[in-house]
């Protein structure tokens, strides 16, 4: 195929923009909302726009498609090579785009994800620090315990099915205890003001300080001005101390207070779906999760331990690469670069298809099927995205990872699951899209 860009018809950037841009902003970029989640899922966009990318190769003989994107020049790219090199030169050269920056802006003005070099670089280097990128998390044993007690209050006050509010509430609390302290359990006010300003970031449009943001901050403040031990807040502080500095990159430039929100959602919101929808495909697929209790059964309650079950750990990337958070990354060209052969002028929008490309028959033809297995051999390049990757791959992997898996324990510990109505197709094909708002899982005695 040839290596250039290829400005795609009338029709295929409508059927594009209207198929696919428009029920992904739907369906909301920062706050997953219920009800257009549920519209699209009947509708099933994903599995026609794999079709849609794989119709357009053999049309245009390309691998990067000229679109528009509100207004702006912009490039899907399904090469892995330029996905590579996009994702290698991100910040510096592939930054957050402008939409993505006011939406983020809105209730983290001044978070690493939405920062270009050098504020990116101090700030990256503070939450890796904090989060314990590529490591078991030095609170990791307070961290479980957290999550055993909460996994089994929940399952305690659950007399039946687990139901989406089950997974929302618990991984709440979860999320509050473990960043904030048990002085944070129940403050109902900082989790509704963070929502609340996500759901405004939605809208992309008209958006303007208001005093949820001061009520956020607020709350904020106040616990990282008193930090509980053993919580990330308390963490904080001492990384921040030690964070080398200079004249013009100053500790205060951190803004610690910044880099929590998106701590927050992750855990309690993005995780909570990936770890609902593990156990719903685990519930489907009986011998993947006759490992994983297996893998549980022997773990020894630490987070070391938890660190060498590699099946369960298999089974939620494969969860999250399946049913992708992020359907898209979007980022924008800030500097000339080239890219197949061309030159990107500044303010060219490039779009990475986690939907499409996580399910890509021609370069894993078992693509729609659930096969852990596949996180236990070679890695895979540029094609998984589930969690970014290379310079900008989320600094909180780890600490997500041992949070799923600790939940996950807890539950496949005391109960088996079915799911109400059957996610697998036959031929052990798993559907494009997961609606976690719907589920219904059938609790049943533990195996």
């Amino acid at each position: 195929m040839a290596s250039k860009i290829v400005s795609v018809s009338l029709i295929d950037k409508l059927r594009f923009q209207l198929g696919h841009l428009l029920p992904n902003y739907l369906q909301g970029l920062f706050k997953k909302s219920p009800f257009w989640t549920g519209v699209f899922h009947r509708i099933h966009p994903d599995a026609s726009g794999r079709r849609l990318v794989m119709k357009w190769r053999r049309k245009y003989h390309a691998r990067y498609f000229a679109v528009s994107f509100i207004g702006a020049r912009t490039v899907l790219v399904v090469d892995p090579h330029g996905i590579q090199r996009v994702m290698e030169h991100s910040p510096a050269v592939y930054a957050d785009p402008r939409p993505k920056h006011k939406g983020f802006a809105h209730f983290q003005p001044n978070a690493v994800t939405i920062s270009r070099p050098p504020l990116w670089d101090l700030r990256r280097r503070f939450n890796e620090q904090v989060l314990a990128t590529g490591r078991v998390h030095p609170f990791g044993d307070a961290f479980l315990k957290v999550i055993q007690e909460e996994t089994r209050a929940a399952l305690d006050e659950t007399p039946g099915d687990l139901k989406w509010p089950f997974f929302e509430r618990l991984f709440m609390r979860v999320t509050m205890r473990i960043v904030f302290g048990n002085q944070a359990l129940h403050d109902t006010g900082l989790v509704e003001a963070l929502d609340q300003l996500m759901f405004q970031a939605n809208r992309l449009l008209f958006l303007k300080r208001n005093p949820r943001f001061e009520r956020l901050y607020g709350q904020i403040d106040k616990y990282l001005n008193s930090p509980e031990p053993n919580t990330l807040a308390a963490l904080c502080r001492d990384v921040l101390a030690k964070t080398p500095t200079t004249p013009w990159l100053t500790r205060d430039k951190v803004d610690v207070a910044s880099q929590m929100p998106h701590w927050l959602f992750a855990m309690k919101d993005t995780l909570a779906l990936n770890t609902a929808a593990c156990l719903a495909l685990l519930a489907d697929h009986p011998e993947a999760c006759a490992s994983a209790r297996a893998e549980v059964q022997a773990w020894n309650g630490t987070a070391d331990g938890l660190a060498s079950a590699k099946h369960l750990e298999a089974c939620v990337e494969e969860a999250m690469r399946l049913w992708p958070t992020t359907p898209m990354l979007v980022r924008e060209c800030i500097i000339p670069d080239i890219l197949a052969d061309e030159v990107l002028v500044p303010g060219t929008q490039v779009i990475i298809w986690n939907s499409s490309n996580h399910r890509n028959p021609e370069a894993y033809p078992d693509a729609s099927q659930f096969r852990p297995g596949r996180w236990r051999g070679p890695q895979f390049g540029t094609w998984f995205n589930h969690l970014s990757s290379s310079t900008q791959a989320c600094a909180g992997k780890d600490l997500a990872l041992l949070i799923a898996k600790g939940i996950l324990a807890g539950l496949l510990r005391e109960h088996g699951y079915q799911n109400r109505c059957k996610i697998v197709e036959p031929g052990g094909l798993v559907p494009d899209s997961f609606n976690a708002f719907l589920i219904e899982l059938e609790r049943t005695p533990a195996p």
